[in-house]
């Protein structure tokens, strides 16, 4: 007789063999989230969760480079639309810090709704790494999160 389906056994399943298990997981890893809904930080935390990641949430642009100075993230997860600073004028804002302390530049993944290529163009004139699409796939933001960390 067969046992019955443990419903969790898929999302091990899934783990384990999804895009984002391909490369090893690093531990301890620091990435700053910054998106002033609390919604969207909730999903991001739960995709993130169990991965071995250190999140640290700033809920817009000028906490963010605060954070960015105080802290030295491996990764930055950006919101572009927010209130006091956006997430372009807080890139614009890292990468000049980044320029002027002689900093690595941290890989920063612009989150939006917006998907058109000016919105594109934008993000990455101002100094994202990739422009990602809101809604993410939970697969999506992994495979991102885990190619800019290795």
């Amino acid at each position: 007789m067969a046992r019955p389906k443990d419903p969790s056994e898929n999302l091990l399943s899934f783990h384990v063999n999804g895009p984002a298990a391909l490369a090893p997981q690093p531990t301890g890893s620091r990435i700053l989230l910054v998106d002033d809904s609390e919604d969207n930080v909730n999903l991001m935390e739960a995709y993130l969760q169990n991965c071995g990641y250190e999140l640290t949430v700033a809920e817009n642009g000028r906490i963010a480079v605060e954070k960015m100075i105080s802290g030295k993230p491996q990764l930055v997860l950006m919101d572009i639309q927010m209130p006091v600073m956006d997430g372009l004028e807080a890139t614009r804002a890292i990468r000049q810090w980044e320029a002027e302390t002689n900093s690595s530049p941290t890989p920063i993944l612009a989150l939006t709704a917006h998907a058109t290529t000016e919105a594109i163009r934008s993000s990455l004139e101002a100094g994202c790494t990739e422009h990602l699409t809101k809604p993410i796939k939970k697969s999506t933001l992994l495979d991102a999160v885990s190619r800019h960390l290795h």
